[in-house]
């Protein structure tokens, strides 16, 4: 029984934050100004966030009570609000708060905060499409009328604010769900907030076509979560997170779900497919605020965590697991690569994307296939921590990229956002080089269906995306954010609304990088630890558990040998690519990668070609069920339906007409109608036809008696009652005589008895 917590305060909170918005946009604009609303929607905003921020903790806070170790729940409104039932499935509206979920909506609201910290800013307000209103005059009143382009752009961008609010919620719901089902009210809504967000405007080609692809992609997510509830709900494990750990789930995960495909597999590969293929939409994400939210958490933190939550079923299917394994070490490599090269600028050819979204999109991607690795050794642990150096840099770098918006940073904020970079490539001791060590110790010693054959290879791809991926942040730091040689320094540039975000990702990222180091070694806990309860390092399927190889143990951990040689292969491969990358863009030409490009282009070709073919295909479904079954609900069908009954009614009126009666008929039905109802109801209540009581009276006032010779009138009701059984067996008759004790004569002799009694059979003979 899990302890009651106002849980959908946190979710709620952000919506109210973005109702609050939405209502600033039109009339607030017009009635306050353009500087107050937007002043006025930042802070609620950032009152919304930071508040769910401040009971999550105190959430956090409950559940490390030790006293009482029960999770917390919350269900809103029970008198008003019912489950909704469709047939045999029931959604509850409960939330539950453990610790895995605590953790995810503490990330999402942490790192929320930290962006609308920087929303005020120049640059946050650039990346909103707010340009800077004119500086007001002496006495506070405006330099000049406000424009309704003003206006206009104003109120654009305080719904774009007012869009992020709700996906905020959005992603809380899933992460807090009872449920799948509950939790899918939250994704679905995800995924048509990403297209929205990533098509930015509505005259915009590019990025419609972008959008497009986005919408494909999260059609087909929603697609996969639905099928794998309705997997669970037919092998009766249910919808609720709790049945995982039912004691009949490992039979019902074995079960057949088709010949030679157990439920286990099936419901781990529509998970698998579902976060994944929405995971991949990040690929389509421009450089703005609001895409940065979504490549940083909105889109990661509730993919993750479902497969985190459903890690048993993942367990249970190694085969599932080995296939995600080998498509991870693969798409790691090409993204990897793609972002270092980027071959379409190879030939010069004419690009719709500028060369800093290519390798953003390249090196997010990698870090995803680098996550379905982990995922593919049943590293979970690791993967926890994959998600949470993935919110903080890819956060982190994107906020630079908007603070340099297409120039160099300024001088305070390009030192900062050096080291950050170093902290997002991997280059020691930052969170992102611990994470990628960790990560090749997982593939080289864990047990896999494919094990240990497929250690060393794994082991050499994750080698080799360590090195593409370093240098691909080293490119982008010498492209787009560090300033020229022959550039002046802009220190009048300096703001602290957005230096103060990337520093706080600094120390958040290079902090976190040394706790977990030295919980390698003993020396102190991982930040982490207290979700070893709920991420474990082993079990799962009985041929191949998610485990450690026992020629790499050493006690319940890897060797520290392994340990410390992993860390420093990634350490030397990930300086030594940085320091590569710059000998070749400190003057950001890029001309030395040309010849990789022209060698990388035809092997992309075909890959290329076939993903365009899937697309088109997946895109053309898309926009068919969109704009066929849109039309038909919305348009096409009630008209059709208006119609069809106009018809059906026209071509019955005339016989409905020739079958009315005249007046007198219509009196005569009325009157036997009446009298025709006003004897049933004497017929069904037979008591109401006498005056008299109707406890002596039947049908009609007469009640049938049998009358005895001899006898008095008696009926059923009347019978005498048989009498009841005695609890207990009946003794023998007492005597009449009543006995009594007389004492013992001194001479022996027998005390005279009552008359009428017989000798006592346990005296003595000489009493007698």
């Amino acid at each position: 029984m899990a302890r009651e917590f106002p849980l959908w305060v946190i979710v709620v909170l952000p919506w109210l934050g973005a109702l609050g918005c939405l209502l600033t946009a039109r009339p607030g604009a017009r009635l306050l100004g353009s500087e107050r609303a937007r002043m006025l929607a930042h802070y609620l905003g950032l009152g919304a966030s930071a508040l769910a921020m401040l009971f999550t903790l105190q959430a956090i806070q409950l559940l490390l009570a030790p006293e009482d170790p029960r999770a917390l729940a919350h269900t809103p409104l029970r008198d008003v609000i019912e489950p909704l039932i469709i047939g045999e499935v029931r959604i509850d509206p409960t939330l539950v708060a453990d610790r895995l979920s605590s953790s995810a909506a503490l990330l999402l609201l942490g790192v929320f905060v930290l962006a609308r910290m920087f929303v005020p800013g120049p640059a946050g307000q650039r990346a909103l499409g707010l340009e800077p209103l004119p500086a007001p005059t002496a006495d506070g009143s405006p330099a000049r009328a406000e424009s309704p382009e003003q206006l206009a752009q104003t109120m654009n961008g305080l719904r774009r604010l007012a869009l992020i609010g709700l996906l905020e919620g959005a992603a809380l719901l899933v992460v807090l769900a009872s449920d799948i089902g509950l939790a899918a009210f939250g994704w679905a809504p995800l995924g048509v907030g990403a297209v929205v967000l990533v098509a930015r405007e509505v005259g915009d080609e590019r990025r419609a076509s972008a959008a497009t692809r986005v919408l494909a992609l999260s059609v087909g997510g929603d697609l996969g979560l639905g099928a794998a509830a309705i997997a669970l709900l037919v092998s009766g494990i249910g919808l609720s997170h709790n049945s995982l750990w039912a004691p009949l789930t490992g039979e019902q995960l074995y079960a057949a779900a088709i010949p030679g495909v157990s439920f286990a597999d099936l419901i781990a590969l529509l998970l698998v497919g579902a976060a994944f293929v929405r995971l991949s939409s990040l690929a389509w994400a421009g450089n703005s605020l609001a895409e940065a939210l979504l490549d940083a958490v909105l889109i990661p933190v509730p993919a993750v965590y479902l497969l985190l939550r459903y890690l048993r079923v993942l367990s249970y299917a190694p085969s599932v697991l080995a296939a995600l394994l080998v498509l991870g070490m693969v798409l790691a490599v090409v993204a990897g690569a793609i972002a270092l090269v980027r071959p379409e600028r190879g030939h010069a050819h004419h690009s719709a994307r500028a060369g800093g979204e290519i390798g953003l999109a390249g090196t997010g991607v990698a870090w995803v296939a680098v996550m379905m690795m982990a995922i593919g050794v049943g590293a979970w642990r690791t993967a926890a921590l994959l998600l949470l150096a993935h919110a903080l840099g890819r956060l982190g770098l994107r906020l630079a990229l908007l603070v340099a918006d297409g120039a160099h940073l300024p001088t305070w904020s390009a030192r900062i956002g050096r080291v950050l970079c170093w902290a997002v490539a991997g280059v020691a001791p930052g969170l992102g080089f611990v994470v990628l060590a960790q990560v090749l110790i997982d593939v080289i010693a864990r047990n896999s269906l494919l094990a240990p054959w497929v250690a060393w290879p794994a082991g050499c791809a994750m080698v080799v995306v360590v090195f593409l991926h370093a240098a691909s942040v080293a490119r982008i730091w010498y492209e787009s954010l560090n300033r020229q040689p022959g550039a002046s320094a802009n220190e009048t540039d300096e703001d602290g609304l957005d230096f103060a975000p990337l520093l706080v990702v600094v120390v958040g990222l290079f902090g976190l990088g040394v706790a977990v180091l030295g919980s390698w070694f003993g020396l102190v806990d991982s930040p982490l630890v207290w979700l070893d309860k709920v991420l474990p390092l082993a079990g799962g399927h009985e041929s191949a558990p998610t485990g450690l190889r026992e020629s790499m143990r050493d006690g319940a951990e890897v060797a520290r040998a392994w340990v410390a040689g992993s860390a420093m292969v990634v350490a030397l491969v990930s300086g030594f690519a940085w320091m590569w990358t710059r000998e070749r863009f400190v003057r950001a030409h890029g001309g030395e990668l040309s010849g990789y490009a022209r060698a990388l282009e035809p092997v992309l070709r075909w890959p290329r070609a076939a993903v365009g073919v899937c697309a088109l295909v997946l895109t053309g479904l898309t926009e068919l069920a969109a704009r066929g079954i849109g039309r038909g609900v919305f348009e096409e069908g009630p008209r059709v339906a208006r119609s069809l009954a106009w018809d059906v009614g026209a071509s019955v009126a005339p016989r409905l007409r020739g079958l009315a009666p005249s007046g007198g008929r219509q009196a005569l039905v009325g009157i036997i109608v009446g009298f025709a109802v006003l004897l049933g109801w004497l017929y069904a209540k037979p008591e109401v036809s006498s005056a008299l009581p109707s406890d002596h009276y039947e049908f009609g006032g007469l009640r049938p008696q049998l009358i005895r010779a001899g006898g008095k009138a008696t009926s059923a009701d009347e019978q005498p009652a048989e009498p009841a059984e005695p609890a207990e067996p009946v003794g023998a008759p007492e005597s009449p005589v009543q006995q009594i004790q007389q004492p013992l004569r001194q001479d022996g002799a027998e005390p005279p008895r009552p008359v009428g009694l017989a000798p006592d059979p346990a005296a003595p003979e000489s009493s007698r």
